[in-house]
């Protein structure tokens, strides 16, 4: 019985320090072929490349308005980096709602980085807009509330919450 625990917890405590992250339906751990990666994700989800980034593929969910769900980026053919979209939000969204998918971004990487956190704030401005971010970065992650608030009829006003997990530098 001794044994068995022994093997379970092994078992549990390297899963739990994996360093991977779900998109979608789709678990994805650092380090992965890149095209075991691109051919799983193509039969779930669309992907788009981005164009002057060869190494770095959108991912956009299927069933929807065609929302980005997360990305992908690769370095030599491996998976370096999974971001995956908890949510978007206009000014029509609930509050609560935007503040329990921020809680459950923060609770999914602090349950595999643990509590400790750096705090990065920014703000981008280009004419008509401004980005704004609140980056929380983990060891090997990170969790990003962005907002863009664009002034003109035209512009998007939206947050959102992404959480990604990378290669440690």
């Amino acid at each position: 019985m001794r044994g068995i625990f022994l093997v379970m917890l092994i078992v549990a405590s390297s899963w739990a320090s994996a360093a991977g992250l779900p998109i979608g339906v789709v678990g994805l751990t650092l380090g992965m072929d890149q095209q075991a990666v691109l051919k799983k994700l193509k039969a779930e989800y669309t992907l788009i490349p981005v164009t002057g980034m060869p190494d770095l593929i959108f991912v956009s969910d299927k069933a929807s308005r065609g929302d980005v769900i997360g990305s992908v980026a690769f370095r030599a053919g491996k998976l370096t980096t999974i971001e995956r979209i908890w949510g978007y939000f206009d000014e029509h969204s609930n509050p609560l709602e935007v503040t329990r998918t921020l809680y459950a971004a923060l609770e999914s990487s602090t349950s595999v980085a643990g509590a400790y956190a750096s705090v990065d704030v920014s703000t981008r401005r280009i004419p008509g807009t401004e980005y704004q971010s609140i980056k929380f970065m983990f060891a090997g992650r990170s969790v990003v509330l962005g907002s863009s608030d664009g002034k003109s009829e035209t512009s998007v006003r939206q947050v959102s919450v992404a959480e990604s997990v990378f290669e440690k530098q």
